[in-house]
């Protein structure tokens, strides 16, 4: 080999060596991108799988609530009827009764007089629009967490053929709008839920004084 043959030689196991480095730090890299998809791909399963039981359960809590509501609404509605129709007697009760028994009718009529049918049927249309919602989340959260784990499957991830690639980006692409879908028809849901649980504490707190005043 002459001086000239050896020095290329020299030049091209460099650029070898070079070129090994790169390949197998890129070859890294790439498994560590994959592991993380991996795992990105199974919390976004998981999640949306977590998702769907909680918007079943909040379906079936918004009914009960919808249901329960009426006959509470019934309830209050009986309760001001019977204030309205014996406001005359708590008046007259000052002269016939003296004014002890006056004052403790007084103050069971103020006590009571604050509930609200009106927020009860806030409860029967926020748990109506919550129960369409979350029936909205349970479908789009089973067909994203179906989507989603098949995206995120092996057999999909390692087919490298141009029609397993476009598969994998469709499987993935649907995964996120039904994510994204869920997201909204959950938060929706949220808000509903959390209003009719105001309404129904504001009636407690008048339940309360109610109950105080009575007892």
């Amino acid at each position: 080999m002459s001086d000239e043959e050896f020095l290329a030689f020299l030049k091209a196991m460099g650029e070898y060596e070079e070129s090994l480095n790169t390949y197998q730090t890129t070859c890294n890299a790439k498994k560590e991108l994959e592991k993380k998809s991996k795992t990105l791909g199974n919390v976004r399963t998981g999640l949306m799988a977590g998702n769907t039981a909680t918007a079943i359960a909040g379906t079936v809590i918004a009914n009960k609530n919808k249901n329960k509501s009426k006959t509470i609404s019934e309830k209050i509605n009986d309760c001001l009827t019977t204030i309205n129709l014996r406001r005359d007697d708590i008046i007259k009760s000052r002269f016939d009764c003296g004014e002890q028994e006056y004052e403790n009718l007084h103050k069971m009529e103020k006590a009571c007089r604050d509930f609200s049918p009106k927020h009860l049927e806030k409860i029967t249309t926020n748990s109506t629009i919550a129960t369409v919602s979350s029936a909205i989340n349970i479908g789009t959260g089973v067909a994203g967490t179906a989507t989603s784990a098949a995206a995120n499957s092996d057999s999909v991830r390692n087919n490298d053929t141009d029609a397993g690639v476009r598969r994998e980006k469709k499987l993935n692409t649907s995964a996120n709008v039904f994510a994204g879908a869920s997201a909204v028809a959950s938060g929706v849901s949220t808000i509903f839920n959390a209003m009719t649980i105001k309404a129904i504490n504001d009636n407690l707190k008048v339940a309360q004084s109610c109950m105080e005043a009575l007892n």
